[in-house]
């Protein structure tokens, strides 16, 4: 580091970023907290990560720790994680990753899983990360004496987190900004979690707390807001997820000789896509050209009853499914698609996800064929972006229309006919959007130019 650098790290403003995904872990979850720490220095602001030392990650990812720059001080504390035990009860192997949400697929459970999902849903609250919270409270506190933190900034999930910067607040009396990449009590799994009403009553509570006790709340999307906001009246910020430009920088594979519809990221129970797999099945039975070209790939962990689909629908041949790759990889994969598959979980208030895996999509620049609710969020932006359609859970119809007509395309060797406008997808910039968030903290802190 030069002495320019130097000098400009001592004229920041220092934020403290708590965060339980943070590399080595893998996976989609950590991808806005990583680039808000890689770009908030270009906008005054510097980054000091406070994260678990020994996280039980769902993934691991080591190439993203290059993507943390060697500036930034991570603090690191312990943590008491239920998932050993859980492992052991359940007859698991211990180095087996225990995916997100995994406890509230519930069909086809032993004993022992069940009782495991009871003691979960009801004596860790608000998840089972709540055993972070002393350890990662006295080392917060001990960051921020030592590097001279200006305001907090906690991301959830998991919601810990949040209690932990409610915690930290309280002592050091230092501005919290509170960001929810999900609804709290509303996220897609928590209706599957065999809780009693004292412990939903408990977690309702804290997430109350939390929403009265934060300066300003940011969040994803407009719809989440609206629900937050049902919920206690406070400042609220809408920053989506993005892109990163330099993610799109790598070497592309090959493009491959076949019409390959691609999904990345894991698929929940909730996430089946099921008239996709009816349309594509009707297209082969009427058009063998089609049935050879076709291949369907699927990066990540998905539910047995997807699996179970796809082999009713007689797509066995044609259907792969890849594991956990690293980001880098996942962006090669999207860029020689044909097609691009998001999948929107079919729940309660689900207009407001956005996944990170959207925006990546949109900047690879191929068509995306979105399957989740035509009115929510998702299907603004890609209707305003131009980058995809999203059409009804059950519209078998549509969707057979759709892939046919991206096909038809595809054969005519006319790869652009679906190119999004980058002007139009360039306001979800991960650079971009980390200045509006550091705008955010300028507020908080009293800058009276943003007032």
């Amino acid at each position: 580091m030069n002495n320019a650098e130097k000098d400009l790290l001592r004229n920041m403003k220092k934020v403290l970023i708590v965060t339980y995904y943070f590399p080595p872990a893998g996976g989609p979850g950590i991808q806005r907290v990583l680039k808000f720490v890689k770009y908030l220095p270009a906008f005054g602001w510097e980054p000091v990560v406070l994260t678990v030392e020994k996280g039980d990650y769902p993934a691991l990812d080591d190439s993203l720790l290059r993507e943390v720059p060697d500036s930034v001080p991570v603090y690191r504390s312990r943590i008491l994680e239920p998932y050993d035990l859980y492992r052991r009860f359940t007859h698991r192997r211990s180095d087996e990753r225990v995916p997100v949400a995994v406890l509230a697929q519930h069909e086809n459970l032993s004993l022992s899983e069940r009782i495991a999902r009871f003691v979960r849903a009801n004596l860790f609250i608000p998840d089972g990360r709540v055993g972070w919270i002393p350890f990662a409270v006295k080392e917060g506190v001990r960051a921020i004496r030592r590097e001279g933190i200006d305001v907090i900034f906690t991301s959830s999930p998991p919601q810990t987190v949040q209690l932990i910067g409610m915690c930290l607040k309280k002592k050091t009396r230092l501005p919290w900004v509170a960001d929810f990449r999900d609804p709290w009590t509303d996220i897609s799994y928590y209706a599957d979690l065999p809780r009693c009403c004292l412990s939903t009553s408990l977690d309702r509570g804290f997430e109350r707390r939390v929403l009265r006790s934060a300066d300003y709340v940011v969040t994803v999307s407009p719809s989440i807001v609206r629900l937050l906001q049902g919920r206690v009246e406070n400042q609220y910020e809408v920053i989506p997820n993005g892109y990163d430009e330099e993610s799109f920088r790598c070497k592309a594979l090959e493009p491959p000789e076949r019409f390959v519809i691609t999904y990345a990221g894991n698929l929940s129970r909730n996430q089946n896509p099921g008239a996709l797999f009816e349309a594509v099945s009707l297209l082969a039975s009427e058009d063998d050209a089609f049935s050879e070209d076709t291949e369907l790939v699927f990066i990540g962990n998905s539910h047995p009853s997807i699996m179970e689909t796809v082999e009713r629908r007689g797509l066995k041949g044609c259907f792969r499914q890849i594991g956990y790759v690293s980001h880098s990889e996942a962006v090669r994969r999207m860029m020689t698609s044909a097609l691009l598959l998001l999948v929107i979980p079919d729940c309660p208030n689900n207009e407001g996800i956005l996944t990170g895996k959207l925006f990546d999509y949109m900047r690879a620049r191929k068509p995306i064929l979105g399957i989740g609710p035509p009115g929510g969020d998702a299907a603004v932006i890609l209707r305003e972006t131009g980058s995809g359609v999203m059409l009804d859970y059950r519209d078998v119809d549509s969707i057979r229309e759709h892939v046919a007509q991206v096909y038809g395309t595809w054969r005519e060797g006319n790869v652009s006919a679906f190119t999004s406008d980058l002007t139009r997808i360039a306001p979800y910039s991960r650079e971009r959007l980390t200045q509006r968030l550091a705008k955010v903290f300028s507020r908080v802190c009293g800058d009276p130019s943003f007032s």
